[in-house]
């Protein structure tokens, strides 16, 4: 509080003082739009979810086991993807505004919780809040030594939970002010100046990320999860953001300080560019220097100007319009409301895959149980040894598959090892060649303030010119090896499955030309259209597509991760290094002040630093590159393996209700019929459905 004589007196933490405070700017953020956003979102989902749930009950009600446990698989990943909330990750500069951005957003008071510089915080909205309205789970760092585990600093309640149950188990509790004191937080008097940028505790360093549930939140109510990453000098970002499947991500800039936008260029080479905000705030005006070189360097970088927004005089307690803020409301919830109509549409189609697959093959049991009885002994004994010999057939050709999936995940390993060794023995040249723009002091005369500074600048021109390096090897080079490698993976799985599935057609096919008579010759030619004329081509043959899972077979790697995504994983080799940079400052202890020296020691500390992390780096690159290649050959594997499990079924079990007699035949393809009209209404209905999400989509 300062008096007006200008005194300064540091007062307790309370929630009034800081509604007061809030109050200053005008108004705080408004989430109303967004919370309408994520609750139309949810009751989408709950809908989808109810339907689905419905055809889950009627299949289990088909007693059919086989047919069952071939669609579980799909049916656990909707169901997963039903759960799946909106998720808004914010970032960006150690301050005051982005705590306030989201204590708005969650409707709720921060106070509570305030270490969001220090460690992600993911809040979630729970009936596991219980009564006291908050539960948080402290997850550990998987990477913890044993000197870790046992640390005699650590507090002693982590120490024993760490002992007892690992870093695997996260550690619970339902207190805000042990939660605190658990983090190495001295909260007997909380004042307004005990930050947690100033904590320093052997507890805290130990947290990877903490899991909040609050009750009574508006937000998180409605299926809003809102996920406060540490400021950007901490860790990586972006990284973060995507292992937390975060669905857009703000970065609050604080453009009075030395912002450092490489987690911002990073996320838009990650993510969808529509997804990436950028909320710049300084005590100066909207035409201040400052705003003018942040709003150029984001338009430089890629953000879409809809998505940039600066709040002026924030930082200084000044009010500003309400406008820029109800901009900022406006284009967060036009997003959201486009992503999530997006989202839903590919739920559906989840959802129709699903049905349709269920429909093809109730249809395959109603064909056979249309078939006289001395045909379908006579089909059980001609196909069954088949369908098994065809069973072992492809699970041994698989291992080719896979062999040559290796051979070229291999090759795409070394190319990208060689790139980053030589990149590595190039570094103390350009390191040495490096012309700073701006000088620090006098050679040879470095403070600590000015030795840091230089070390810093040496940082930055050496990433840019390794980005340049990168990107270029990126796209002449490793675009292209991994479209080749993925058409040869492909070429070898297309060839086999195309003969595998022709083999399960020309079954298909017996069963219904057998039928042809008995369910009149339109129908059966439209299944037989439908079913013949596999082509090699794994683009043109949907039922391959079908069971590789992808749209256009697995070389839909590049439409779908496109070359910046790849570009990404390679300059995460390149941001991983700002660690080793936090080493140089032991300049001053070998003695090496002048500017050459100290470049010569960045260049060789650098060097040395790639060269070593050169196997590892690759190899990542290679594994994300080539695996959906994997995913398409195991979901290949498991899905045919499946379907000819369940196709021999029916044919057993066709042939197992004959001595029963025609009266139990009938009732089981009563069943059928009533069955695929049901799924056939669910069909129609997600049908209906998706139309009406595209044209909301386009519309938008």
């Amino acid at each position: 509080v300062v008096d007006e004589e200008g005194g300064e007196q540091v007062v307790r933490r309370c929630r009034t003082l800081t509604d007061e405070a809030t109050a200053v700017y005008g108004r705080a953020f408004d989430p109303s739009r967004l919370c309408k956003v994520c609750s139309t979102f949810k009751e989408r989902r709950g809908q989808m979810s109810k339907l689905m749930e419905g055809v889950w009950r009627r299949l289990n009600e088909f007693e059919d086991a086989e047919l069952l446990e071939c669609h579980k698989t799909s049916y656990d990943n909707l169901r997963t993807m039903f759960d799946s909330q909106l998720k808004v990750f914010l970032s960006g500069s150690a301050s005051s505004m982005k705590r306030s951005l989201v204590k708005a957003l969650l409707g709720f008071d921060t106070h509570d919780c305030p270490f969001s510089d220090q460690v992600t915080v993911w809040y979630r909205g729970s009936n596991a809040a219980g009564a006291s309205g908050f539960v948080a789970l402290v997850h550990f760092r998987q990477d913890l030594t044993n000197e870790e585990r046992s640390d005699p600093s650590l507090h002693s309640e982590v120490r024993k939970h760490l002992e007892t149950h690992g870093p695997s188990f996260p550690y619970r509790t339902n207190n805000a002010t042990e939660l605190r004191q658990l983090l190495g937080h001295d909260c007997r008097e909380e004042y307004l100046d005990s930050s947690w940028e100033d904590v320093m505790s052997n507890t805290l360093a130990v947290v990877d990320s903490l899991e909040v549930f609050l009750g009574e939140s508006k937000s998180l109510d409605a299926d809003l999860e809102i996920i406060d990453g540490p400021s950007v000098k901490d860790v990586d970002i972006v990284s973060t953001a995507l292992k937390k499947k975060a669905d857009c991500i703000m970065f609050v800039v604080h453009v009075d300080d030395n912002f450092d936008w490489w987690p911002v260029q990073q996320a838009l080479q990650y993510l969808d560019a529509n997804s990436v905000f950028v909320v710049c705030v300084s005590t100066g005006t909207h035409d201040s220097e400052v705003f003018h070189e942040a709003r150029t360097k984001a338009m430089q970088l890629g953000v879409i100007p809809s998505h940039l927004h600066c709040l002026p005089g924030v930082m200084g307690g000044r009010v500003f319009p309400a406008k820029i803020l109800s901009q900022l409301e406006a284009s967060l919830a036009d997003y959201l409301e486009m992503h999530s109509t997006s989202r839903t549409l590919e739920l559906s189609r989840q959802a129709s895959r699903l049905v349709e697959g269920l429909r093809r093959q109730v249809g395959h049991m109603m064909a056979l149980l249309e078939v006289p009885g001395d045909q379908v002994r006579n089909l059980k004994a001609a196909w069954s040894p088949k369908l098994l010999k065809l069973h072992d057939k492809h699970r041994k050709t698989l291992a080719g598959v896979r062999l040559e999936y290796d051979r070229q995940k291999q090759e795409i390993q070394e190319q990208a090892q060689k790139h980053f060794r030589q990149l590595s023995d190039r570094i103390p040249e350009i390191t040495a060649r490096s012309d700073l723009s701006r000088g620090v002091g006098l050679t040879g005369a470095f403070s600590a303030k000015t030795l840091t500074r230089y070390s810093q600048q040496v940082e930055d021109a050496l990433r840019e010119a390794m980005e340049v390096d990168t990107t270029r090897w990126t796209v002449m080079v490793l675009l292209p090896a991994v479209d080749k490698a993925m058409c040869a993976v492909e070429q070898v799985l297309g060839d086999h499955a195309s003969a595998q599935v022709s083999e399960v057609d020309s079954f298909l096919l017996t069963v219904w030309q057998t039928t042809e008579s008995l369910r009149g010759s339109a129908q059966s030619r439209e299944i037989t259209k439908r079913h013949s004329g596999i082509s090699a081509g794994m683009s043109v043959s949907t039922r391959i597509v079908s069971y590789l899972g992808a749209a256009n077979g697995c070389r839909a790697l590049p439409a779908a991760l496109g070359g910046h995504l790849l570009a990404a994983y390679a300059f995460v080799f390149v941001g991983a290094l700002g660690g080793v940079l936090n080493t140089w400052f032991a300049f001053k202890s070998v003695g090496q002040e002048t500017e050459n020296h100290i470049k010569q020691f960045i260049g060789k500390e650098l060097s040395e630093a790639l060269r070593q992390r050169a196997p590892e780096t690759s190899a990542s690159i290679a594994a994300t590159a080539m695996q959906p290649c994997m995913d398409a050959i195991e979901n290949y594997s498991t899905s045919f393996d499946l379907e000819l499990k369940q196709l021999t079924a029916s044919i057993i079990k066709a042939a197992e209700l004959l001595p029963e007699g025609q009266e139990a035949v009938n009732r089981r393809h009563e069943q059928c019929i009533e069955f695929a009209k049901a799924l056939e209404r669910v069909s129609e209905t997600l049908s209906t459905q998706q139309f009406d999400y595209i044209e909301r989509r386009n519309a938008r």
